[in-house]
């Protein structure tokens, strides 16, 4: 069995009460767009951000700072980043053999960041 401690060392033994405090971090933030979509007004707004992630953290049902919860979603966005990729790419091109298997997530959490993907540009 996977274990996992929390920030006070303390065994979770079960992955998923970590999970329900991802998917409470995420409806928050999506909630509040200034916090991931840079064409907000506010999103240069450092010391509103900084406010925003510590009352975030303040209303978790497990309570967090401020920078552990940016912290913890800053993961889950790059995370979500690398798999939005995947699927993109295996999408290929118009023109490209018919027979291209297409990328199918299977991690959790990816649907519920499905909100990101109009905010995210991919590199090429």
């Amino acid at each position: 069995m996977f274990y996992k401690e929390d920030e006070d060392g303390n065994l979770l033994d079960d992955i998923s009460e970590s999970k329900e405090l991802d998917k409470e971090i995420i409806s928050i933030v999506r909630a509040n767009r200034f916090l991931y979509n840079k064409n907000e007004k506010l999103y240069s707004n450092t010391q509103m951000k900084r406010l925003a992630w510590t009352t975030i953290g303040e209303n978790l049902s497990k309570k967090k700072t401020g920078v552990e919860v940016e912290h913890r979603f800053a993961q889950l966005r790059q995370r979500f980043v690398k798999e939005r990729k995947k699927v993109i790419q295996s999408q290929g091109r118009s023109g490209a053999g018919a027979s291209h298997q297409i990328y199918t997530p299977q991690w959790d959490l990816y649907n519920d960041l499905m909100f990101l993907a109009d905010t995210i540009k991919h590199r090429k």
